[in-house]
């Protein structure tokens, strides 16, 4: 059996054209879409040409790819914030000491920081794929995120990787 950097040089340039723009979505490595730029180099098409015909990077994908990461990094401080928030508040129910409650304010408010900047990500992620969000969506986001953040960030995290899959 042929490995696939033998098989994509029996392809045609429009397909490693193809490859080179859309290797991330495909889930191909980097060697692949460098070997794919190789063989159109030796075929001609250079990557100024690429690039300036838009299809050396697929933008699109590139943007939504990155706000997804964006929001999974601040959903994850948001998360590890929430939990210590609840903590503290455990450990000052048994202690009431001052320093804990100054303590569980500042993790409150980081919370709340991450949590809204998640929700930026979100919707950044969503206005790059031209979609809009309903006012409903960013209070309810807001509103179960004080309140169950476990829930939010697992399901909008689901449901923006079933979106990223979709893109074209």
């Amino acid at each position: 059996m042929k490995n696939k950097s033998e098989v994509i040089k029996t392809f045609n340039n429009s397909r490693l054209i193809d490859i080179v723009k859309n290797y991330k979505r495909y889930g191909y490595e980097a060697y692949l879409k460098d070997e794919a730029l190789q063989i159109l180099k030796d075929r001609g098409v250079d990557e100024e040409t690429l690039r300036l015909t838009g299809n050396l990077t697929d933008y699109e994908f590139d943007t939504a790819n990155n706000l997804f990461d964006s929001f999974n990094k601040n959903s994850k401080l948001a998360f590890l914030f929430y939990g210590i928030m609840f903590f503290m508040i455990f450990i000052n129910a048994l202690s009431q000491l001052s320093i804990l409650y100054a303590i569980e304010f500042a993790t409150m408010i980081l919370c709340f920081i991450f949590i809204i900047k998640s929700l930026i990500s979100y919707s950044d992620f969503y206005k790059a794929l031209g979609k809009d969000i309903s006012a409903w969506t960013y209070i309810s986001y807001i509103i179960l995120g004080i309140f169950a953040y476990f829930y939010v960030y697992f399901f909008y995290k689901k449901e923006m990787k079933e979106d990223l899959k979709l893109i074209n």
